[in-house]
Order: structure tokens, then sequence, then C-alpha cells
């Protein structure tokens, strides 16, 4: 995993302007929200950065988004001499806004980000194999148990399955060889049933619904849509029958097949392409496919079984939270652009990006509960207040700074000024005490602009 920024300590707590009755920290409220009319735009941008669950400080800049205070930070910036300032604060700003995303991070309790993701992949498959084989084993034993009561000996009609069969193949024959489990289950129950009489046992009825189980090939044309239409015509066949150890069976078994057979994120965890040892979902994109490529419901669905597959499976929802965090994270920071401290900077585009498409699909709260994902929200909009500028604002080729470095080194100030470069030449002149004495109080006044609000 990408190196992430050490945390800064945490900021003063903020007394003379902060976020107003009615508007969740994070909420990045505007002077429309409730409670929010008798604050600027400027005080709101303030409020935001200092609701961070590590407050962040904005140079007036970064604050008023005046035109003129823009181009005098960033035009300074690039200056040999005023422009380390300006540019500490801006790594400083880049350092917080990491530090907050990975305390966020660390709030989901993960104990595994940044292991290679195909390990964490075998261990949510570490996770699901031993839960789903206890409920498995809890099926098995119940069906036994009605077995041994006699409950499954009786006979029942197969007619729905054969009806929705012979209603497939009427009239059209080769639709038996077109889609096989049509084919097999037509042969099982003809097998099962060598007299024609229309009814098999209760027992061999659910051997048919077993071979059908595991008869239906998801890349196969017609098998998952044919297999699950013959489950249903199973279970209307079989619904008034066997007592009620039967019942209880059955109605373990629905809850099984619905959680780990008809539930693709689930079933994927474990599925095997048919007739091969290769997965049905490789080892390296499990993880992905379950939390991002699918909709909001599956996560809902993987977490729900993971919940019920007791401590192991709720430390494996937590892996999964802080794995969704760190993938903000390392999106987030695919920047070529670094600072000063070598850090890339945080992507504006690519944290806004990420952030906004989670909270549409309803997952940025799923994975991280509604204040963080509040927090989530409030560091997307508090970077585009530190790193954005207004456009039309500098001089984006950098022009006025390259001049002033240019004159600095040739001494050629006096000229531009009237004033004789025999009194005061060169970089002594450009650097003067008195204008360097003003300068870099507007500089601080520039940068301690939000603490002294």
């Amino acid at each position: 995993a990408a190196a992430k920024a050490a945390m800064p300590p945490p900021a003063a707590t903020p007394t003379a302007v902060a976020l107003p009755a009615g508007a969740a920290p994070g909420a990045g409220a505007t002077p429309g929200s409730v409670g929010a009319a008798a604050l600027t735009q400027e005080q709101l941008r303030i409020a935001r950065a200092r609701s961070l669950p590590l407050p962040q400080e904005l140079s007036k800049d970064q604050a008023t988004r005046d035109p003129a205070d823009v181009r005098f930070a960033r035009e300074t910036a690039k200056d040999p001499v005023f422009g380390p300032d300006f540019q500490s604060k801006y790594a400083g700003d880049n350092a917080g806004l990491q530090a907050n995303l990975n305390l966020l991070s660390e709030k989901t309790g993960a104990e595994k980000i940044g292991i290679p993701v195909s390990d964490l992949a075998e261990s949510l498959i570490d996770t699901v194999t031993p839960y789903k084989k206890t409920r498995k084993t809890e099926v098995s034993d119940s069906y036994t148990a009605a077995r041994n009561a006699g409950e499954m000996a009786q006979d029942v009609s197969y007619k729905p399955v054969m009806d929705y069969i012979n209603g497939k193949i009427k009239d059209r024959p080769t639709i038996l060889t077109k889609n096989p489990i049509l084919g097999v289950i037509f042969e099982e129950l003809k097998v099962n049933d060598p007299k024609g009489t229309g009814k098999i046992s209760l027992n061999a009825m659910e051997d048919v619904r077993q071979l059908l189980v595991n008869e239906i090939d998801p890349v196969q044309k017609g098998s998952v849509y044919h297999g699950r239409n013959l489950k249903t015509a199973i279970d209307k066949a079989t619904e008034q029958s066997g007592g009620d150890l039967y019942k209880k069976a059955r109605n373990l078994n629905e809850k099984y097949m619905t959680e780990f057979e008809d539930t693709p994120v689930i079933k994927n965890i474990l599925a095997m392409k048919k007739g091969t040892t290769q997965r049905s979902v490789a080892v390296e994109n499990l993880i992905d496919k379950s939390l991002f490529k699918g909709p909001t419901s599956d996560v809902k669905q993987l977490f729900e079984t993971l919940e019920k597959a007791g401590p192991e499976g709720q430390q494996m929802i937590k892996e999964l939270k802080g794995y969704a965090a760190d993938q903000i994270f390392q999106e987030a920071t695919k920047n070529v652009t670094l600072d000063i401290n070598g850090k890339p900077y945080l992507s504006t585009d690519r944290l806004n990006g990420i952030i906004k498409k989670l909270d549409k699909s309803g997952k940025l709260e799923l994975f991280f509960g509604k204040e963080d994902a509040a927090h989530y929200r409030t560091i997307n909009d508090v970077t585009k207040d530190l790193q954005t500028v207004p456009v039309g604002t500098t001089n984006p080729s950098g022009t006025s700074a390259q001049i002033l470095a240019t004159l600095a080194e040739m001494g050629l100030q006096g000229a531009t000024t009237g004033i004789p470069v025999p009194i005061v030449t060169g970089t002594k002149y450009l650097y003067g005490l008195n204008q360097e004495r003003v300068k870099k109080n507007k500089i601080s006044e520039f940068i301690n602009y939000g603490k002294n609000k």
C-alpha cells in the first residue's frame, strides 16, 4: 500500500465560527440551508474545514476566493524568496487532508488495510466457507430427521414440473438439446417413475431438486432461467406434503438456497465454473466485484451473511469497509503532482469522482455510517476549497514570478522602478528591509487568516 501522511495534531477547537444549528458536521451547509442564512460563504468555508475530524484552517485566499487574494497568494508562492511560507502551508493542507482520510480508514476497525487484495479475498473465502458448511449440515440433519420419521416416503405428483417442461417443448422438441437442464430433469423424473404413474416419493423429489441445483450453469444460455422456474414448479408440487419435520427441513433449505445459491454476491465467493476447478470469479477480482461492481443491495446481503457468521464474519465486515476506505485514499492520491515534501497532492477530480459515485449508490453510508459518510463529503468539499482556485484568477504561465526572479538575479529592478541601482542594488533593493517586513507581515496575515476569524 502507498505510504500515507502522518496525522498532524488536532487544531484548537474553533470558537469564532461554528457550523450553524441544523447543519450536520461535514454536510457542506450553504447560506440557503436550515440555520445557515446568517453565514457568508467565507464563514461556511472556514466552519466546514474546522468540522473535519482533524480540523483544518484556511488561508485568506482559500477562505475568500477573492480574485485579488488568490492572485497574491498563488503568485507569491512562486517567488524564490517569499514563496516557501505559502508552499509550506499548501503542503500542510495536503498532509492534513490525507491524515483525515487515514483517520476514517482507521475508524473502520480493519486490521488488514494495505494487504494484497487477493489475500483479503482469501480471508473472505475462509470466513464464508465454514459458515456455509454449518448451515448446509443443519439442513442435511433436518432432512435426515424427516426421513427417519417416515415423513418423506409419501408420494407426490410431479405434474407441475412436467407441465412446465411440456409447455416449453410443445412444437419445439429440439429445445431439450438446446437447454440441457430441461432434458436432465425430464429424464430424472422418468427414471424415478418407470411405470408412468405421475408420482414419485417426496424423498425422490428432493433428490430431483438437488440435481437441479447442481445442473444450473450460469454460463449456459437459459440454464438459470429454466432452473429458477423448475425450482418454483417443484416447490408447488411439494408445498402441501410431509409432516412438521419435513416442513422444518424445507424451510431451512429454502433459506439456505436463497442465501448461498440464489444470491450472486454470496454464491460467487465459493462458486466454481461447472466441470472445472477454476473459480467463477478470480480471487484477485472478488473483493472489487463484491463491493463496487454490483448494486448496493448485494453489499447489504454480503454484510448480513457475514454478520450471522459470528465474530470472524463481523471482523470481515470491518476489513471490507477498511478496504473501501483505502480505495478512496488510493484513488485520491493518484496524482503526479507532488508537494514540497514529496507527497502527491490529493486529486480533487478523483476524490470527487469516487465519493460522488459511492454516495449516489448509497454505499458511502453503508460502508461508513451517517457520521463518517458526512465527513467524507466534507473532506471532498474542503479539498476543493483548499486546492482549487476560481477560473481566471491567476497567471497560468507564472510569467510575473519568473520576471521578478530574473530581475533580482540581474540587478535590474532599479531600471523598472526609477530608483537608481547604485543606491540600493539588485536583490538588496528587491528585498529591502522595509518592503520585506511589509510583505512578510502580509503573507503571515494571509496564512493565519482563518485562525484569526
